[in-house]
């Protein structure tokens, strides 16, 4: 598979020469290097020319959009990599991102991005009711097991992403109406969701994003901020009614659920409790969890897991616990027999009062009773949850003896 990675320019001189070099050693795929020099006045493509297939020159700094916009244009293949200049790319990062968008449904596919100092910088955004975006993950290790697991998501900053030309194109490509920089991003995203496709977190990737400040110029900076400021009126303005619908961002302390919230809003959520699962069933679920995208599935066991599952997020704390953290964010809950008392069916009906069904008892006997709302939910999206769930009750009556 070839792709084309578009890397636009401006003051970059102390990171791009680093980044080619790993872009070269580290992408398995093969690749065309189109590098967009923005006005640099420090001349930092002459860094790079050698190693780039084609250098676009422009002037005047035109602004992140449109110089990825204009690297799209030029490149030869329906993969595109929109990547900043201080970002280093890790082993085979290209490989995971090129998997999931084998999946047509999946329309960006975005690495997990991570501090120099290895910890995560971002594992998938958030976009809250004002069109403010935050990092899901900011600060965690690698391992944390909420962040280890691929799912659909709300956004992702534009740092390393992978898109297909024709879909960028056709969708409208960044908007001219974001001078310099600063929402275009956020703006990309809500464009793919809106037209039905699914942003994936891919935490098999991993790109190194330096996240420099780049101007070092007091002035400049300031004048920068204003532009952030006038970008994100534009934005909400534009998507005021999209946004209406997410959640606030404020008072995290007060409102951690709320993060979950936003950050599990591209998905439908189903919980799964059980503590005599096996091992295999797991890989099952997890295999499921990759074949729906639309789907994320969260199991809460405390049955030991010795490997690494990639779709599937697995947790351990209590079940009170986890259903205050993420008031209200489960769609579906599944009990197996040993989690059916009338404590825990009270704090579903009190902490998760918008599920639909849960299943209660035997498994194997309930499923027949799974009612899915479709409110909220595009035909295409009640179709692949249906799909879905006829899938996990196969599974249940073929493997499941002791649920």
């Amino acid at each position: 598979m070839k792709i084309s990675i578009v890397i636009p320019i401006f003051y970059s001189k102390d990171y791009i020469e680093e980044c080619v070099a790993s872009i070269q050693k580290n992408t398995k795929s093969e690749f065309e290097l189109i590098v967009i020099d923005n006005g640099c006045p420090e001349d930092s493509a002459q860094l790079v020319k050698k190693q780039a297939d084609k250098l676009i020159e422009n002037d005047e700094n035109l602004g992140f959009g449109p110089a990825c916009n204009q690297g799209v244009e030029a490149a030869t293949n329906e993969l595109i990599v929109l990547l900043n200049a201080d970002t280093v790319v890790e082993h085979n990062w290209d490989v995971p991102l090129i998997e999931a968008l084998d999946n047509k449904s999946v329309g960006v596919a975005a690495p997990m991005y991570l501090n120099k100092d290895g910890s995560v910088q971002e594992a998938g955004g958030l976009i809250g009711v004002r069109g403010g975006t935050e990092f899901f993950g900011e600060g965690l290790t690698q391992d944390n097991p909420r962040l280890t697991f691929s799912r659909a998501v709300t956004y992702t900053s534009a740092a390393g992403i992978m898109l297909r030309k024709s879909d960028f194109k056709r969708l409208g490509e960044f908007g001219a109406e974001y001078k310099i920089a600063y929402h275009e991003d956020s703006d990309l995203m809500l464009k793919y969701k809106e037209a039905g496709f699914i942003i994936k977190y891919v935490p098999s990737s991993k790109v190194t994003h330096i996240k420099s400040t780049v101007i070092k110029n007091p002035v400049l900076n300031k004048k920068l901020e204003e532009i952030s400021i006038k970008n994100g009126i534009v934005l909400q303005k534009k998507w005021a009614l999209v946004l209406s619908s997410f959640p606030s961002l404020a008072y995290p302390k007060l409102f951690p659920h709320n993060r979950f919230m936003a950050r599990d809003l591209s998905n439908y959520n189903i919980l799964i409790v059980s503590n005599q699962i096996s091992d295999d069933e797991i890989r099952s679920l997890d295999s499921l969890a990759k074949e729906f995208p639309e789907v994320r599935v969260t199991l809460l066991t405390e049955h030991k897991v010795n490997f690494t599952t990639t779709y599937l997020e697995i947790l351990t704390q209590e079940l009170a616990s986890l259903l205050k953290d993420r008031l209200c964010n489960f769609n579906s809950i599944v009990l197996d027999k040993d989690h059916v008392d009338k404590t825990t069916l009270d704090q579903i009906n009190y902490l998760q009062p918008a599920t639909r069904r849960y299943a209660i008892g035997k498994l194997r006997e309930v499923w027949d009773q799974v009612t899915l709302s479709e409110d909220k939910l595009s035909a295409k999206n009640t179709y692949f949850i249906n799909k879905f769930f006829a899938s996990i009750k196969d599974f249940i009556d073929t493997h499941k003896q002791n649920l």
